[in-house]
């Protein structure tokens, strides 16, 4: 699929070693920038093998430039039950809450690269990419995944960015349907967090 200035291509990482190869050197500069790397040359893990990737082609750079792990849950809960799912390494998911899973997509681990975040056409074309797979997957309508909060924030925005996400109708009633964190993230709460100020300025920056 082509979009704009950027190709973008659906694979699965095990038919394509070298294009997976490029997608881990490109994965480890992007993690390494924002204090995440692996201190390896490429950061691949198990599920870059068997989940489909999403692959972000830059042709005036000649280089890869964006990636996106997905995963179909119903399929990999057949071969390789909860622990084949990139979320259950940061959540553990009870049966009602993997009920509700049947028909949906995992979004794993993705990136943009440094030099191309400034650009729309990188992330458009990933989630235009995401788009074209759900159209051809009839009945899957659900994406679900962990998001990660880099480093580089320290941990009071990161406190607060969590208990702003987690509040109201902001938390979906899945998120009741018996799912545990592994490693919980501490959130205290002050009455300036919960303050009309703080909460309208927050939703001013993530547009909700």
């Amino acid at each position: 699929m082509e979009d704009s200035s950027v190709w973008v291509y659906a694979l699965h990482g095990g038919d394509a070693p070298t294009v997976l190869a490029a997608v881990g050197r490109a994965r480890e500069r992007t993690y390494r920038e924002a204090g995440e790397g692996t201190g390896q040359a490429r950061d691949l893990d198990r599920w870059d093998q068997h989940h489909l990737q999403l692959v972000v082609w830059d042709p005036a750079a000649g280089e890869v430039v964006g990636g996106y792990q997905l995963g179909f849950v119903r399929e990999i809960l057949g071969h390789s039950g909860p622990d084949g799912l990139s979320t259950t390494t940061t959540f553990e998911p009870g049966p009602a809450l993997l009920a509700l899973l049947g028909n949906a997509v995992e979004l794993g681990r993705s990136f943009v690269v440094p030099e191309a975040q400034r650009s729309f056409g990188p992330l458009l074309g990933l989630w235009r990419g995401i788009g074209r797979v759900l159209r051809g997957r009839p009945g899957h309508h659900l994406l679900v995944g962990a998001v990660s909060i880099p480093a580089v924030y320290d941990d009071t925005s990161r406190a607060q960015i969590a208990g702003f996400l987690l509040s109201g109708t902001r938390r979906h009633p899945a998120a009741g349907a018996g799912v545990q964190a592994r490693h919980p993230f501490p959130i205290v709460e002050s009455p300036d967090d919960r303050s009309e100020e703080h909460t309208s300025e927050l939703q001013s920056q993530f547009r909700i």
